[in-house]
């Protein structure tokens, strides 16, 4: 089993693809091809990604017919595999998802864990530049995005022993200066969330 190589993840080189998970931006030119590109050869169905730093599994799977592209337009209709837009969608969509008090309580246990949460909570809400935005982030509080404390760019994918179908998500910091005013293209919470 392969992975595009736009999610494969390499120690040792930069990804094709740099994508920040915290705000969904791409920060590079990718083309409606690419995105559409089967993310696995062969193409799967669904995949499913796993993280050391979330206690969640993220679940892959094509987009409806409907979900919009990030430019506007639509991918062409109903695929029965797994495209590298619905690997960075479901990223997005899950990633984003509110942190019940709960789930909280259960997954940052008091200490340095869960210092590390709220400082990347902190930190992200302070990156926003949009007011109202902010306040409302700040209204939702903690995010699963959170939990990678502050480790919010996309690494790749790496296979697992699990199967051919689980893949790990590697992330590292977003480095200094990558911080863009406009990203080439954003994978919107709009259409993240017709999953």
């Amino acid at each position: 089993m392969n992975i595009h190589l736009f999610l494969a993840f390499h120690p040792d080189i930069d990804l094709p693809l740099r994508y920040d998970l915290s705000n969904g931006f791409i920060m590079n030119h990718v083309t409606s091809d690419d995105l559409v590109a089967a993310a696995t050869e062969p193409p799967l169905a669904s995949l499913l990604i796993v993280c050391p730093y979330l206690a969640w599994e993220i679940h892959v799977a094509p987009a409806p017919f409907h979900a919009s592209s990030p430019n506007g337009g639509v991918f062409g209709g109903q695929r029965d595999y797994v495209t590298v837009y619905d690997v960075l969608r479901c990223l997005h969509r899950s990633l984003r998802q509110v942190v019940t008090p709960e789930e909280y309580d259960t997954f940052a246990p008091i200490g340095p864990s869960r210092n590390a949460v709220g400082s990347a909570y902190y930190s992200r809400i302070a990156k926003t530049d949009d007011l109202v935005k902010r306040t409302k982030d700040e209204k939702y509080g903690i995010r699963r995005i959170d939990f990678l404390q502050g480790l919010n760019m996309f690494r790749g994918l790496s296979g697992t022993l699990v199967g051919p179908n689980v893949w790990e998500l590697n992330v590292a910091p977003v480095m200094m200066g990558t911080r863009i005013v406009a990203p080439v293209m954003t994978i919107a919470a709009s259409t993240a969330s017709t999953i």
